[in-house]
């Protein structure tokens, strides 16, 4: 079941897990005092921080695109209603007898 799991996930987040082969130190662990260690820490943070800052830079340009386009749209809008309001001819003469009776 555990092993049927790790599949599902590596299928679900394939682009975002990075893998490394290190020998394991069982008294430490991964330790920064180790040579080859601090050779993959350092490694495996500049692989993150790089795929963090395309992610943000990704975000950001969807935003700017969506953005965008509803700008486009509202300015359609305010175009139309100043045409509008341009072009209208009230009916103030119909209005004043109306008030004044």
């Amino acid at each position: 079941m555990q092993s049927e799991l790790k599949e599902q996930m590596k299928a679900l987040l394939k682009d975002n897990i990075l893998s490394y082969t290190i020998c394991w130190d069982k008294d430490k662990g991964v330790s920064a005092d180790n040579a080859e260690h601090k050779k993959y820490l350092n490694r495996m943070k500049e692989e993150f921080v790089e795929r963090l800052c395309k992610m943000i830079q990704s975000a950001v340009d969807s935003r700017k695109e969506t953005h965008s386009e509803l700008t486009n749209e509202i300015t359609e809008h305010i175009l139309f209603c100043q045409n509008k309001c341009k072009n209208f001819h009230g009916r103030e003469e119909t209005l004043k007898v109306f008030i004044l009776s």
